[in-house]
Parts: C-alpha cells; structure tokens; sequence
C-alpha cells in the first residue's frame, strides 16, 4: 500500500486558521476514516476544533445524511482539492478569455468568502455564476472571476447566490 501523505492545501488552510496542525488533522482523520472516539470529544476541545474546521471549506457536511464530502482531498496532490477553482474560472474564460482571471486572487477571495458565508456550497456557486453569465448581454462588460467573488462594491456571487435562494424558495411554497 502506498504511503499516505496528507495534502499540503489542508496544512496550509490549517496553519493560516490558527489551528494546531496535529489537532485539525486528527479530526479531519477521523471524519475521513469515519471514526468517533469518544475521548477525543469528552472535553469539549476537540468539538471546538472541529467547529472551527467547518467554515474553512474543506468538507461540507450533509445535514440530512450526515455524510461528509470533501472539497479539499484530506490526502494527496495539493492541486487535485482546487480543481473545481479551475473549472468554475473556465465559465468566466468560455464567456470572454479575458475575464477568466487568477488562480492565486480567485482561491485568496474564496477564502475570504468562505469564512465569512461557510454554508454555500460548491453546486450553489456553480449556479449562481452561470445564472450570472447567462444573463450578460454583452460578454465585454463581463467581470473577472476573482471581482466577481468580492471586488470594492461587495459581491455580486453573494448577490446571485441570494437572488437564486429567494427564487428556490419562492418554488417550495407552491410545491
């Protein structure tokens, strides 16, 4: 069996967080492994750990199921947990090569709004951004990818992914 190595990207986000490396990967391993020892949990410090993991979007949890998907690979390529960074930048490049932005300015902005709005997940920004593109008149006044998470006037993401929220919920009601 090959050796596992943990990603680099987690220790980074980790480190970055203010989380002690050997405490956040002990959590995230048990969450990986799907483990749940109890004596980790019993005073409460662990439980704090793993509450300050959740808005860092490495894995979102489904509420219904409990099943945790990972958006960052616990373990592997640094690359191979930002590959959806680079997919999401590519609908910005389809609509006007030169609003696809930077890698480097796009993931710096999505940290930021993922701490700030953890509960977004990766489908929702996909929707919310081509709900964005789709509605652009004129692919030049296309905004890069990276203002389009946060630029001086806010977030038109945040914008449309609110916009797609209140649309959705609106249908519940008649469902």
């Amino acid at each position: 069996m090959d050796k596992l190595e943990y990603n680099k990207t987690i220790i980074k986000i980790l480190k970055d967080s203010n989380i002690p490396k050997d405490e956040g990967l002990t959590i995230l391993t048990c969450l990986y492994f799907k483990l749940e020892p109890k004596v980790l949990f019993e005073d409460g410090y662990y439980q704090n750990i793993l509450m300050l993991l959740g808005p860092l979007y490495i894995f979102n949890r489904d509420t219904k199921t409990n099943e945790v998907k990972w958006l960052v690979p616990l373990f592997g390529d640094d690359d191979k947990g930002l590959e959806w960074v680079t997919e999401w930048m590519n609908l910005f490049k389809e609509v006007n090569p030169e609003r696809r932005g930077s890698k480097k300015d796009v993931i710096d902005r999505f940290d930021r709004f993922f701490k700030q709005y953890p509960l977004f997940t990766k489908n929702e920004i996909f929707n919310a951004t081509k709900y964005y593109l789709n509605g652009l008149r004129d692919p030049q006044y296309c905004k890069k990818s990276h203002k389009f998470i946060y630029d001086i006037e806010g977030s038109m993401l945040l914008d449309h992914l609110e916009v797609l929220q209140k649309s959705q919920e609106a249908n519940n009601l008649f469902l």
